[in-house]
């Protein structure tokens, strides 16, 4: 009996092994991918920059030389990591990135506002428009986006928006145009806005590219980042 429990406990332990050689193996294979992949995504990312980031530099440097120019002005690459999920759990990740360019002027009122953008060509800002924003104390004034059936990676939108100061301590929409969570500042200095002032925001957003990273199973049971949060980014040009 004692030599029938001591070949189960052999078997059990060959398979628990065969099972964690398996695990390892799976994971590190994907870790490598992963690497491949990181490495790809920074090569399209720098040429991506180097084909946007000029003539965004160029905008940039016209609007500083306006009668006016902005008290904060910056150029961003964004990535996130998005999911396909399945019910609350994810299935695999995708890394998106944007190239972001903000100008933020101080205004005292929306007339200032819209005084400023009337030195600005539409081509920078877009067409005027009308309506409230679903965002409070943000109000649209200019907007402009690529066509419809243009390809994820590729789209664009142009924005010029009134903020108006804070008035009480609930979320203040002037927070979403400083630098994302995992921005890195290509030009410029990124910095929040002052809510005690009234701003005009310019903003105009390009996607650079969305990829599938899939997903790793370190934890086992449920899908972890291939690239442990830490975005793949471009190098910018000189």
């Amino acid at each position: 009996m004692a030599r029938f429990f001591s070949a189960i406990g052999k078997v059990i332990g060959a398979l628990m092994a065969l099972a964690v050689a398996a695990y390892l193996l799976v994971n590190g294979v994907g870790w490598i991918k992963a690497r491949g992949t990181r490495a790809e995504i920074n090569k399209e990312l720098t040429s991506a920059l180097a084909q946007k980031l000029p003539p965004e530099r160029a905008a940039q440097r016209d609007l500083i030389a306006l009668p006016k120019p902005p008290e904060i002005s910056f150029i961003a690459e964004d990535c996130e990591f998005p999911t396909t999920d399945s019910g609350w759990i994810v299935q695999s990740y995708r890394q998106a990135c944007r190239l972001v360019t903000t100008s933020a002027w101080p205004v005292t009122d929306r007339a200032e506002a819209n005084a400023i953008l009337g030195q600005v060509p539409e081509r920078v800002v877009g067409d005027p428009v009308t309506g409230e924003s679903p965002l409070s104390g943000c109000t649209p004034l200019r907007r402009a986006d690529s066509d419809e059936g243009t390809p994820v990676g590729s789209r664009s939108s142009r924005a010029a928006v009134f903020v108006e100061a804070q008035t009480n301590d609930d979320w203040w929409c002037g927070k979403s145009y400083g630098p994302a969570y995992r921005s890195t500042i290509l030009d410029g200095t990124g910095a929040e806005l002052d809510p005690a002032r009234n701003w005009l925001v310019v903003t105009h957003k390009q996607e650079l590219g969305e990829w599938n990273l899939g997903c790793l199973h370190w934890s086992i049971l449920f899908c972890d980042n291939p690239f442990g949060g830490k975005p793949a980014m471009g190098t910018p040009p000189v």
